[in-house]
Parts: structure tokens; C-alpha cells; sequence
């Protein structure tokens, strides 16, 4: 199979058999129908590949005994399905040319047991027979054998070869990637998401329901940019709020039983805002995004990502499949999903994603040596604290991919009646406009959305994250889901249930709003509070670029190494004084 570059990557695009899918298929073809054909002395056979109900692009192949060819014909998957269903079991094809020759092609269907069970139902294709009366009921059953488990292998195989290839390149990489060949894998034909746990709390089964999951990746199945639904990348979805919907109750559902493969959902007859698990369709709860434009939605199958230990079972999140319309899944798709979930858990778990790597150990413990050092010296407390930033902003310079990056410390200024905070930005790297700076906390109201998204995260205490930026210079701006509340210190995003209307209310402000650029090209701006019990102490500041390194700012293992040097720098920070009064 094809290895994708990272420039390839690709966040629309229609759900197409890939040339690397067809060719796996042809292969299996091949392989698994050269003696049927030999023993029942024929030449040609057809088959034609597709999903039932799924606008994945369907194929038809042509096998030899010599090879096998993807091939163009008049009809799609959809037809045959037609005809099928409709108790006809033949094809009339007319001939192009003068002749109109007609040709009847018997129809073999290759069919699979669903997901619930019973008699085999769900069709993968169709092995298309002329002159089958010729024939007995024998050579036509060892066809649909061969054939159906031709299908069953080649997609099976296509998923471990694509993981085989995938071990060398950048996650970010191998998770489009994976997007791009689920529909041909599995028939989701509306888009396809990674959901990713980013709390410690998410990564335990039995807290998962105090937790919260990013919507890390995500790739639509529709032909361009323009006519794309919103896309819910950047998402947050906590499962303490009542808005989280299904997502909710399917991780409570996996708490109770660990080991199911995969979860379905479907959007309810009687209620469209509503879905219902298929084991249990009398039990439906909303949905966890209110995007109008995904209408289309019509079922979710959630493949959980566990990572097994001796003595427990940890969720990474799930991937999340989304069909245009209901459909039985056949088992074997289930089968390479419990595969694929098992593959991409155990690349996932050990990866910069989940865990910090030595280097962010080794700048950690660089930090914690600096900061020892800075307590006990014997400058002025100002001048050890400035030091101490000097000293992990060259750390972070050298060793990590950031454009831009700095540290605050608070200052108060004022009189002891109308101290106001501020601030104190020292060493930074790639704001060119400045070497030090005093950033305004405390403002005015009407002046909280001029003072930055830094000191944004210093009243409201949280860490913000804004992505999404595009153009350069006057024309960058964010394409950005998140409001702010400041009276409240809640901020929401606008594809939330709860967040029906907010952008008309009184109160809210977009996140975007409070952006100011540091440089003339930015993709997502950062900013995390450093405190120490529950009192703001400073700030960390950084801006990244698209082509910033994903795993430097993104991601459990990125949120969990700044969030442990901002504890680091507020340990240091309050031993210091920070805080206090200029003088």
C-alpha cells in the first residue's frame, strides 16, 4: 500500500475505494478464484465490491486464472442491491456498437452474518455469472464462498498492511491516514473522527464519568471545503454535563462491559435530536453537538480504544464512525474494527499522545534544578525570578519546535486601595515587538476582550486554547468555536447543546476576539495559569504554526508536560514572592 506524506493530508474528500484498496481486492480476487475458475472451465467471473445504503464508492473487478483488473461497467453496487432486493436475480446489460447485443449475467450474492446474529443478510458484493443454468448449485456455492471470503480477507489484510506501513511516519500522519481508508474497511460514508481522552481522570474506566474527550482529528466524506459541514475538531465534550449526550452513556456502557467491540447508535424515529443505542433502542438521549448542518447523521459506531495492563483497563477514547444512513453492519466489520481498535491502542498508548518523552522528562527536570537554585540564591527576588525564566525559556527554545514562547510572573501596582495586577513578561522568544512587557490583568469590563487571551486565562484560572488561525498579517483570523463568559469564568463551545443561541446573548464574547497577534502567521495561540493554591501567580504563553510539531501542543502528552512546568514554575513562583506589591 501507498504510504501517505504529511502534506497529503486530506480533511474532506469523498469516501473512495483507494488505488491501494482496489489493488489488495484484485489480489485477493485472484488468489482465492483461479481454481474455481479452473475447475469449472471458465474464463472470466465479476465481481462487484460496495456497501449497502453507504455512498462509498463501489468496484468491479475482473478475474482471469492470469490476473485480476479493476474494470468500468454500466452498473453500481446500489443496482445490484435493487435488483437483488426486488426478487430479480439477473442483470440485463446492452452491449455498446451497432449490435445492442444484450448480456444476462446471473447475480451471486456474497453475503455475511450481521453484527446481532442470525442468517447470513448483509451484502458485500456480487459475483456476476453468465450462463449459470450450465452450472450446478455446487460451482455457483463454492463461488459465493470464495468470493465472500475474498472480500472478508482483502479488507482485513488492507488494515494490518496499512499499520505494517504506517510504524515509521508521524501520528498525525497515520490517523488521517487511517481516515482515509475506513470507508472502503467499513462502508462509514459521512465522516470519521478520533476521540481522545485529555484528562488523567478519562484513562480509568471507573472515573471515566467525572471525565473529559477532545475531538482530536476528524475527516468529512464530502467532496470539498465549500459545501463541508462544521467540523467538530477541537471539540470538548465533559461527561459531568448533562449535554454530553450518548457519548455519555456509551462510556458508562463500556465501564460496565469492557469488552465490547464496538458500540452503535442511531438517531431515533419518533425524535430526531435523539439516539438510541441498538441493544437498547426504548433508551435514546440527545446528541452531544447541536451543528444543524450535520443533519445527515443517521448512525454512530463508537470502537472504543482500551489499553490493557495486569491489573487494569485504560480508555484512550474511541473512533468515532458516522453514516448517512442506517445499516447493518456485517460481523466481519466488526471483526476488523476489535482488530484495528487493538493496533491503533497499542500504538497510541506508548506514544508522545499518552506520554512524555525523554526529552520533556529531561527539560522537567532541567526546570526543577533551575528553580532549586533560583530559591536559594541570594539576588533580589525580582531579579532571581527573571533569571529563572531567562533560564527554561532558553530550554524550551532549544529543544522544542515553538515559534513563539514566554513566561509572565504577576506584579500588583497601585495604591494598597486600587492595586491592580499585572503581567511581567521577561525573555520572550519570537515576540519580536518587545523585550519586557506589562500585560494588564485587571481592566475595565468593556476593555476585558483588548487584553488578551494570556491574561483571560489568569482571571478565569484555566487554560485556554485557541486554534484555528488563518492568513497572514491583517488578513490572519480564527476559524474558532469557543465563547467567553468572564462574569461566569465559563467558556463553551458554540457546537454545545447548551450553547444553542449564545452567540446572540448578551455576555458572551468570542475567544477569538481576544487574540492578539504576536506574529504575522499564527495557527493556535496557548496560555496556561501557573498557580499555586488557587491564586494566580503568572502565565505561559505560546503561539505554534500548521507546520509546529502536533505532539508539541496538542494532545494528552503536550497538555500534561505544560501543565506540569506551570506547577513546577508556581512552586518556585510563590517561594519567591511573586505576587507581592512592586516596590
Amino acid at each position: 500500500m501507498t504510504r501517505p506524506d504529511i502534506d497529503a493530508i486530506r480533511y474532506t474528500g469523498a469516501p473512495q475505494l483507494t488505488e491501494g484498496g482496489a489493488e489488495v481486492l484484485a489480489f485477493h480476487f485472484h488468489r482465492y478464484l483461479a481454481t474455481w475458475l479452473e475447475q469449472e472451465r471458465r474464463a472470466r467471473v465479476l465481481v462487484t465490491v460496495g456497501f449497502e445504503n453507504s455512498e462509498v464508492q463501489s468496484a468491479t473487478f475482473d478475474a482471469s486464472i492470469a490476473r485480476c483488473e479493476i474494470v468500468e461497467v454500466a452498473w453500481t453496487f446500489e443496482d445490484l442491491c435493487r435488483i437483488y432486493r426486488q426478487g430479480d436475480g439477473r442483470l440485463h446489460v446492452e452491449q455498446r456498437g451497432e449490435s445492442g447485443h444484450t448480456v444476462v449475467y446471473d447475480l451471486v450474492p456474497l453475503l455475511d452474518t450481521p453484527v446481532s446474529g442470525g442468517e447470513a443478510r448483509v451484502l458485500l458484493g456480487f459475483a456476476l455469472v453468465d450462463e449459470a443454468d450450465v452450472m450446478g448449485p455446487d460451482g455457483l456455492g463454492q463461488l459465493a464462498a470464495q468470493a465472500t471470503e475474498a472480500i472478508r480477507a482483502a479488507r482485513r489484510n488492507a488494515m494490518r498492511l496499512f499499520f505494517d506501513d504506517m510504524k515509521t511516519l508521524p501520528i498525525k500522519t497515520t490517523l488521517y491516514g487511517l481516515m482515509e481508508h475506513l470507508p472502503e474497511w467499513t462502508g462509514c460514508d459521512h465522516s470519521a473522527a478520533m476521540l481522545m481522552t485529555s484528562s488523567l481522570e478519562a484513562m480509568t474506566l471507573g472515573s471515566s464519568g467525572e471525565s473529559r474527550f477532545d475531538f482530536l482529528a476528524e475527516r468529512l466524506y464530502c467532496d470539498d471545503d465549500e459545501g463541508a459541514p462544521r467540523r467538530l475538531v477541537g471539540m470538548s465534550v465533559s461527561l459531568s454535563d448533562a449535554t454530553a449526550g450518548f457519548l455519555g452513556q456509551a462510556v458508562e456502557r463500556q465501564a460496565r462491559d469492557p469488552e465490547q467491540p464496538i458500540q452503535i447508535y442511531v438517531r431515533s424515529d419518533d425524535d430526531p435530536q435523539s439516539w438510541c443505542a441498538i441493544e437498547d433502542g426504548d433508551d435514546c438521549v440527545p446528541s452531544f453537538h447541536h451543528c444543524e448542518e450535520r443533519a445527515d447523521e443517521s448512525m454512530y459506531v463508537l470502537v472504543p480504544l482500551l489499553a490493557h495492563d495486569v491489573s487494569e483497563t485504560e480508555l484512550l477514547g474511541f473512533v468515532s464512525l458516522v453514516y448517512k444512513h442506517r445499516r447493518e453492519l456485517a460481523a466481519s466489520t466488526r471483526d476488523i474494527l476489535d482488530e484495528l481498535s487493538q493496533n491503533l491502542s497499542s500504538m497510541l498508548r506508548y506514544s508522545p499522545l499518552y506520554t512524555l518523552n525523554a526529552r520533556k522528562l529531561w527539560i522537567l527536570r532541567q526546570t526543577r534544578a533551575a528553580l532549586e537554585e533560583a530559591i536559594v540564591g541570594s539576588n533580589g527576588a525580582n531579579a532571581r525570578v527573571e533569571s529563572l525564566i531567562g533560564e527554561v525559556t532558553s530550554l524550551i527554545v532549544e529543544h522544542v519546535d515553538i515559534p513563539s514562547f514566554a513566561i509572565a510572573y504577576m506584579r500588583r501596582e497601585g495604591d494598597n486601595g486600587a492595586q491592580k495586577r499585572f503581567l511581567r513578561y521577561a525573555h520572550p522568544h519570537g515576540w519580536t515587538h518587545f523585550e519586557q512587557l506589562n500585560l494588564p490583568v485587571d481592566v475595565d469590563f468593556g476593555e476585558h476582550a483588548d487584553s488578551g487571551v494570556s491574561s483571560l486565562a489568569v482571571r478565569i484560572n484555566r487554560p485556554l486554547v485557541l486554534a484555528g488561525g488563518r492568513g497572514e498579517g491583517d488578513q490572519l483570523a480564527f476559524k474558532n468555536y469557543l465563547f467567553v463568559d468572564e462574569t461566569r469564568g465559563v467558556v463553551i463551545d458554540a457546537r454545545s447543546p447548551q450553547a444553542a443561541g449564545v452567540a446572540d446573548e448578551t455576555g458572551w464574547v468570542r475567544l477569538s476576539d481576544y487574540y492578539k497577534p504576536a506574529r504575522s502567521s499564527s495557527y493556535a495561540t496557548l496560555a496556561y495559569p501557573i498557580s499555586f493554591g488557587g491564586e494566580p501567580l503568572g502565565v505561559i504563553s505560546l503561539e505554534v504554526e500548521r507546520s509546529t510539531s502536533w505532539l508539541w501542543w496538542t494532545g494528552f502528552g503536550a497538555q500534561l508536560f505544560w501543565s506540569l512546568l506551570a506547577n513546577e514554575l508556581a512552586y518556585a513562583f510563590h517561594a519567591l514572592g511573586v505576587g507581592g506589591q512592586e516596590t
